[in-house]
């Protein structure tokens, strides 16, 4: 099955859409990460979709070990702010994630080793 994801990139609080930030959504792979997609947010701050592959819908319809989406991580970055890093985003089949990601302007004279922020997305509780 196929979920999508879509980022809406802002800043000052979801009033201000970031045009031209780069997202890139990747998956684990056996040995590596492996890219899902890379877009360019628009005038509003968002993607296009991205398409995930996912386990079946029927799957999150009755308890199981397995879990009934998929798991991804988004990297957003703008020359003019600092980078963020969200690890654990799910995504279930036939369902378009809409994830917003804030992104805060850079300081004056801030080191590129001090550009980034990660946060992790705590599991559903299913």
């Amino acid at each position: 099955a196929t979920g999508y994801i879509v980022v809406n990139v802002y800043t000052s609080r979801a009033q201000i859409p970031i045009r031209n930030a780069q997202v890139s959504v990747t998956a684990e792979g056996s040995d590596k990460p492996k890219l899902l997609g890379f877009r360019t947010t628009n005038e509003n701050g968002k993607t296009s979709n991205i398409s995930v592959e996912t386990p079946s819908l029927e799957s999150s319809l009755s308890p199981s070990e397995t879990k009934p989406f998929s798991v991804c991580t988004l990297k957003v970055s703008h020359p003019s702010y600092y980078s963020v890093t969200i690890a654990d985003v799910q995504v279930f089949a036939n369902t378009q994630t809409l994830q917003n990601v804030e992104l805060i302007p850079l300081e004056e004279n801030s080191k590129p080793e001090d550009r980034s922020i990660s946060r992790t997305t705590p599991a559903q509780n299913l």
